[in-house]
């Protein structure tokens, strides 16, 4: 924490954008996690709010500083502060951060209460679980409604009851009424399947798309170029999309961005805004029902960043439903076994096809080259099973970031992932230490008695969406070196 005052004005977190730019936030500390480095350090990281938005600070410090009693650590819980610092990529992250200058505590603002003689009931209302559509619980809402003087308050989910117990419960508690409510789904299921005929078909349109960015890394880049081909169910080619977006950010293509793409910085500052170039694509793919394809799922996890940073979250949902095509023909290939990813153009020549037949590292042209992969191996039952819908869990998952486990208090972990024997001989092990976090994974020592032999075992647990990736490695302490080293390498590998 720092001892000198800042006296400069926060601006909004929310306005946090650009690289090296010297900012003062303020706002309220929620969650804290620290990383043991060299030199008995730690690089402590923050999420702090204003209301406007969140991000996370960094910043280095000693041990002892931060982890005795009264130290930072405690000082930082919960507390409302106001930073100086520079706004930076994270590589580690791979996300924007301020890295701290100066943290000193700054004043609360008051409380926000309802100050209006005649108090308002809130009709709709909705919790946690209404999905994708509430961060706060019903408990939550009940205690400040209270709090405000409100005599009742009513909850209506997308179409669940579920947060009817704790409402009843929280009602209960803090002496309001609660309306209990549902937004339900009418259908007129009496009436015509199919409205306004035309003779169109019911069939599924693909619609193959590639971008190109600013740079390599297209978590942190923004797009200059979208292509597409359009093709029916048969795999014809019914149209093409192409455009070049001019860059709002990183307005000078880097030298390896020019040489891959044959793209100039003349090129990128006579296209349109990404705005124009979104509703152009949007007007081209068109209302139909489609399957969008890409090589890997890079290409639309950078277009729903770009809507989000320059559409103020909009999301693309004219893409219905979304395969991968690279899991898809790697499946064709002796890739699949190994678990190896192909790019584009070594796919292509597994798959029997030339890919020197067509300019490489433009949108257009490696849609082209997509689809010519795709109608070699075209099977449209297999495809399907690739396909899933753009609904809100595809969302979720698509924007969750993969996070390591380290807490060794974590109702994540299972105490049978930490029970030990020896690699080698299969036989009863000691503990000679306990088990720690460091970097991301927890570390314990144990020696064999039958092999006599010390070894260090490193346990990393990776949250995914849908799963705990754990990986178990035994690494051999040798008497005369103080660090381990690696022996042949024994890895147990489990999904949880």
């Amino acid at each position: 924490m720092g001892k000198d005052p800042i006296k400069d004005e926060p601006i909004k977190i929310k306005n946090t954008r650009t690289e090296g730019e010297k900012v003062v936030i303020q706002g309220e500390i929620f969650n804290i996690e620290e990383r043991e480095i060299k030199g008995d350090r730690y690089i402590v990281s923050f999420d702090i709010t204003d209301g406007s938005d969140s991000t996370t600070v960094k910043f280095f410090t000693d041990r002892n500083a931060y982890d005795c009693d009264g130290g930072i650590k405690s000082a930082l819980k919960g507390a409302y502060v106001k930073v100086k610092g520079e706004v930076q990529y994270d590589k580690y992250a791979k996300e924007i951060v301020i890295m701290s200058r100066n943290i000193v505590k700054a004043d609360r603002p008051p409380a926000r209460m309802d100050t209006s003689e005649e108090k308002r009931v809130e009709l709709h209302l909705h919790t946690t679980m209404s999905t994708m559509d509430a961060v706060t619980g019903m408990k939550e809402y009940v205690k400040r409604a209270a709090k405000w003087g409100h005599k009742a308050i009513a909850v209506t989910d997308h179409g669940v009851v579920q947060a009817y117990p704790e409402a009843m419960d929280a009602a209960e508690a803090n002496n309001i009424k609660v309306i209990y409510g549902v937004e339900a789904y009418l259908i007129d299921d009496l009436g015509e399947v199919v409205t306004n005929p035309k003779g169109q078909s019911f069939d599924d349109e693909y619609v193959v798309f590639d971008i190109e960015t600013t740079g390599l890394n297209k978590e942190k880049c923004k797009i200059i170029e979208i292509g597409a081909v359009k093709l029916d169910d048969s795999l014809r080619v019914s149209d093409t999309f192409s455009v070049i977006i001019k860059s709002k950010i990183g307005k000078k293509l880097r030298g390896r961005v020019k040489t891959l793409t044959h793209l100039t910085n003349e090129d990128i500052s006579n296209g349109i805004p990404f705005e124009d170039a979104f509703s152009q694509f949007e007007n081209w793919v068109g209302p139909e029902d489609n399957v969008f394809l890409t090589w890997g799922d890079g290409d639309i996890r950078t277009l729903v960043k770009n809507c989000e940073y320059f559409l103020n979250g909009k999301k693309p949902l004219f893409i219905r439903h979304f395969a991968n095509l690279q899991k898809y023909c790697q499946s064709y290939t002796d890739a699949a076994a190994s678990g190896q990813q192909l790019g584009l153009s070594a796919a292509a020549e597994k798959l029997g096809i030339d890919p020197e037949a067509f300019p490489h590292h433009r949108a257009l042209d490696d849609s082209k080259l997509s689809v010519v992969c795709l109608q070699k191996v075209f099977e449209p039952e297999k495809l399907k099973k690739f396909a899933t819908a753009c609904d809100g869990v595809f969302y979720e998952k698509l924007a969750f970031k993969p996070f390591y486990i380290s807490d060794l208090h974590s109702s994540q972990l299972d105490p049978k992932w930490f029970e030990c024997v020896c690699d080698v001989c299969g036989g009863k092990v000691k503990r000679e230490k306990k088990w720690k976090s460091v970097n991301r994974s927890f570390r314990g020592e144990f020696y064999c008695k039958n092999c006599d032999r010390h070894f260090r075992v490193t346990i990393r647990c990776k949250q995914f969406y849908d799963r705990l990736d754990v990986r178990k490695t035994f690494k051999e302490i040798l008497p005369e070196e103080k660090n381990p080293v690696p022996i042949p390498v024994k890895t147990e590998k489990s999904e949880a």
